[in-house]
């Protein structure tokens, strides 16, 4: 593969295992041109790699979209002068471009294969290149069976919908799919119409680097907590409903010697809720991070410092219900060694159960008693973890086989 073209739209990388994971093995092995459209956190060290393009296509210019330019520069600017790194204002391989600019781009540009990163990639690809034939990369589920459970406003499931039916008008384009599972290949399969022989790649969500076994006190000394008497169950990803963050907290303040930290970018409204009802119920031992860690390795320290990791979602969608092997929280939590207290699924049973990396229940009332079985076989269980992460969630057993899964899907575009 001599040139590739990535697309994503409407997604974060800098927290984004599976991209920058993706980003950073294309660029080892071919010129990869990043095209972005309303992706915010874009400030990950992989982006300024030798072998990486960024062209970020411009939106029209809205009174709200400004404002939002605005906020991000800003923040880009702060982040630079703090960190000394004054490059970064205007990183040298950026392209700021209007998107038939773009478009006009990439049409003179012979890529040997596109990369679309869920729907908004797909669509804007094919928007801007009618005739392409890309490989689908899919990190989240957008099903339409579980439109009819969401709790989204009715405009957002307007666009959902609409959103679907223009993946489907494009979908025999598509030459290959990766995804996390061979569950969630099948579901999207079936609700996109794909052809049943179309090429899959399972990849679950992975990181780089071997498992760690060095354990670290500086969240106990952050929050004023003895390690000798106190271990610490962590919570990745946020606050929200889907979560059932309050139900947990309320289960773990029956469970001695544990305290309970919360990490993530959480939704204002229920965070404020949240701690309304630790106060009211006056519920101790739970402590919520200030700070959203937006570069992955900014967490390292505190997966090191704890002993679990709770990965609870709740069965509102087919994309929470499968989240076993694309969950980045889970496959972090096992690099770091932390038994995952998760509900049951059979995607979490699968995941979890199945290699001994920890316990899965059906209700939140059974969290007190899974904490009391994780502490009896702390140790066991932590070793398997690292051993799990290493077989199924480090990057490096996937590489050769994403590079030949591509480089078959570009064989086939370019035949005659």
């Amino acid at each position: 593969m001599e040139r590739v073209a990535v697309w994503v739209s409407e997604y974060d990388i800098d927290y984004s295992p599976s991209i920058l994971n993706l980003l950073d093995c294309l660029a080892r092995h071919s010129q990869v041109d990043l095209y972005l459209s309303r992706v915010w956190a874009r400030s990950s060290p992989v982006l300024s790699r030798p072998g990486i393009e960024v062209i970020v296509i411009r939106e029209p210019a809205t009174p709200r979209r400004l404002v939002r330019s605005a906020r991000s520069a800003l923040r880009r600017c702060l982040r630079a002068v703090v960190q000394a790194r004054v490059a970064d204002l205007r990183p040298a391989n950026r392209r700021h471009l209007t998107a038939s600019a773009a478009a006009e781009l990439a049409r003179r540009r012979r890529y040997s294969i596109h990369v679309c990163l869920d729907p908004h990639g797909l669509l804007l690809c094919t928007g801007l290149l009618p005739q392409a034939r890309p490989v689908y990369y899919s990190l989240e589920l957008y099903l339409e069976e579980d439109l009819l459970r969401s709790q989204h406003p009715e405009p957002v499931l307007r666009d959902l919908r609409a959103m679907i039916a223009q993946e489907r008008q494009v979908a025999d384009r598509i030459v290959g799919l990766v995804i996390q599972s061979e569950e969630r290949a099948s579901l999207l399969i079936a609700d996109r119409g794909l052809r049943p022989e179309l090429p899959v790649l399972t990849l679950p969500v992975t990181y780089q680097g071997p498992a760690v076994a060095e354990k670290s006190t500086a969240l106990h000394a952050a929050l004023g907590l003895d390690p000798e008497t106190t271990r610490i169950a962590l919570h990745l990803g946020g606050m929200n409903d889907w979560f059932s963050s309050i139900e947990i907290a309320r289960e773990f303040a029956s469970v001695a010697g544990w305290d309970l930290f919360f990490q993530g970018n959480h939704r204002r409204e229920y965070l404020a809720r949240f701690r309304r009802v630790m106060r009211e119920e006056k519920i101790g031992g739970v402590h919520v991070s200030r700070r959203f860690y937006d570069d992955l390795t900014d967490l390292e320290p505190i997966l090191a410092s704890c002993q679990v990791g709770i990965a609870w979602y709740n069965d509102i969608s087919k994309n929470l219900a499968t989240a076993g092997r694309s969950s980045g929280k889970i496959a972090a939590y096992l690099r770091f060694g932390l038994p995952v207290l998760a509900k049951r699924y059979r995607s979490t049973a699968e995941a979890i159960e199945g290699p001994g990396c920890g316990v899965c229940v059906d209700e939140v009332r059974e969290i007190p008693e899974a904490m009391c079985r994780l502490e009896r076989e702390m140790e066991v269980m932590s070793r398997r973890c690292r051993e799990e992460y290493e077989r199924h969630y480090w990057f490096r057993a996937y590489e050769q086989q994403l590079l030949g899964f591509l480089s078959a899907r570009s064989a086939e575009v370019t035949s005659p």
